[in-house]
């Protein structure tokens, strides 16, 4: 099998993931990416604002009532 060389970078942050990329070549090539931490951790933060705003704002409707 022929090498091949590549790079894998973040799409959202541009971030090397080279260290949270494996390779297994056993069935063919299938590579296994892990999503960047810090672009994770902002995804996660996100959406508990989103969801706790979202809770603010029906507890305050029903407060209205």
């Amino acid at each position: 099998m022929p090498l091949i060389y590549f790079e894998v970078y973040c799409a959202n942050c541009g971030e090397g993931l080279c260290k949270l990329t494996t390779v297994d070549e056993r069935s063919g090539i299938k590579l296994v990416i892990k999503p960047c931490p810090e672009c994770l951790k902002d995804a996660e933060i996100d959406g508990f604002d989103k969801g706790f705003f979202k809770g603010c704002e029906v507890t305050r409707e029903q407060a209205e009532e």
